[in-house]
């Protein structure tokens, strides 16, 4: 029974996949072009100029989430974390330290089919999880959180599910007040559109 059943329902899957209508890469005619998304990423960060010698490069986790108002405009927010590795001089040796960022952003965006282009830029608040920046004068001992803002851009390709997309992006990033420290994020990420 098994064995007759098996060739029939493999029939039935390929038939049915088959016939199914291929899913829309683009909003149909007259589908709003607004609504809410939000987006996973992950990659990499790292610092620049004097920074860059007292912490290495580190993985990067960002969510972002927000309103896209028209289908080149959206707003929205940001929290993101990375982890580095502090390259103080010894002692202590290996310590690890986190950056907490939590912002608010906009990005333009030009379409061309299933590939989009954008530009994107922001502000908000760093945190640094642990004081061993003090040393060298990165962070002091009074503080560890910091008004930064950021710019960049990046690439997105739209899959055949019109909610779902794909894309690289890279952000600079600028916090004054931990010793004018610049970074540059750069992830892969995977954005949901409803």
């Amino acid at each position: 029974m098994m064995r007759a059943t098996l060739p029939v329902a493999i029939t039935l899957a390929v038939a049915l996949v088959g016939l199914a209508a291929p899913a829309a890469a683009q909003p149909r005619r007259g589908a709003p072009s607004s609504g809410y998304f939000a987006e996973l990423g992950l990659g990499a960060t790292g610092f620049l100029g004097e920074t860059q010698r007292h912490a290495a490069i580190g993985p990067t986790f960002a969510f972002r989430g927000g309103k896209d108002l028209t289908h080149w405009f959206s707003v929205g927010g940001l929290i993101a974390t990375s982890v580095h590795e502090a390259t103080v001089p010894p002692p202590p040796e290996q310590e690890y330290f986190q950056l907490y960022t939590l912002a608010g952003d906009a990005r333009l965006t030009v379409r061309t089919g299933r590939l989009a282009l954008f530009a994107e830029g922001g502000a908000g608040f760093t945190v640094i999880s642990t004081n061993v920046l003090d040393r060298v004068g990165v962070t002091t001992p009074e503080e560890h959180t910091g008004f930064g803002y950021h710019a960049g851009g990046g690439v997105a390709w739209h899959t055949q599910n019109r909610h779902f997309s794909v894309g690289l992006a890279a952000d600079w990033w600028m916090v004054p007040s931990f010793a004018a420290s610049m970074a540059v994020d750069a992830r892969l990420y995977l954005r949901y559109t409803k």
